[in-house]
């Protein structure tokens, strides 16, 4: 196991994907701190919309990134080379879920550090609490971990890299805009204007009534735990500022954890490695 997580390691370190990962990470925070600085919206000013919004699609990244790096495990034959010589298919897991997530949190690391630093220079301070900046951080690392476990137990699972790619890339674009759905419910106002009409002096409101969109008691609770399950939810409820919640994050990202590397690793032992 040592043996292989070191050599993992070393492939990491000298691999142009994880040094483009690194870049990605930097690119990807600089070109949002510059956009938002040139936006004209007050709002804008502090550092809370380009800190809080950055880590979003972090999945679909590392979902392309951690299928292309561990894939080269099928294509050139080095699975089939690290059990043919002796080694478990448990240590063999375990070390390139230790690539990933070295992979997964040094992007979320860089991207937090270049936001803070270069972000520090431009913006004004946080208006939201340093509780909740400690939080966003410790949270996008979280659904880091947790989004590389799932990758992995894809790409220990599926033999052809492209299949791997598309497939991961696909589903995390999915869980997003499955994500973005239960965020239009969950935001969605308890209490609506009957009408609104416009007229010479402006707009006209009507009385408010219930919301019919809006959704109460056990659906309400269902749609919560789903979205606090999912990575790519908590990371839209970073983006939209809803820490109502966030206590629980550490336990549903425990939970992806652990389910995803008891049944990638279950699918991966009975395997037949060609």
């Amino acid at each position: 196991m040592r043996k292989l997580l070191s050599a993992n390691i070393s492939r990491l370190w000298r691999s142009k994907i994880f040094s483009f990962v690194l870049l990605t990470a930097a690119v990807m925070s600089g070109l949002l701190l510059l956009a938002n600085q040139f936006n004209s919206a007050s709002s804008i000013k502090y550092m809370d919309f380009p800190f809080f919004s950055q880590f979003i699609y972090n999945p679909v990244i590392l979902a392309a990134f951690i299928t292309l790096f561990l894939g080269t495990e099928y294509s050139d034959g080095t699975l089939r080379n690290k059990l043919s010589i002796g080694h478990s298919r448990g240590s063999v897991y375990a070390a390139n879920l230790c690539a990933s997530v070295i992979l997964s949190v040094s992007f979320v690391v860089i991207q937090v550090l270049v936001c803070l630093g270069i972000g520090s220079l431009v913006f004004e301070t946080f208006r939201m609490p340093t509780e909740y900046v400690a939080v966003a951080a410790i949270t996008a690392c979280m659904t880091a971990i947790a989004s590389a476990s799932i990758f992995t137990a894809f790409a220990m699972n599926i033999q052809n890299k492209a299949v791997s790619i598309i497939g991961m890339v696909g589903m995390s674009f999915a869980v997003i805009l499955l994500v973005s759905m239960i965020a239009g419910v969950l935001y969605a106002p308890e209490m609506v204007y009957e009408y609104t009409e416009k007229t010479v002096t402006g707009l006209t409101y009507g009385p408010l009534v219930p919301n019919p969109g809006y959704i109460r008691g056990t659906a309400r609770t269902i749609a919560e735990w789903v979205n606090d399950i999912l990575p790519q939810g908590q990371l839209y409820s970073l983006y939209a500022y809803d820490f109502d919640r966030y206590a629980r994050w550490p336990l549903t990202s425990a939970m992806v954890l652990v389910v995803s590397i008891v049944l990638g690793y279950y699918s991966f032992s009975k395997k037949d490695i060609k």
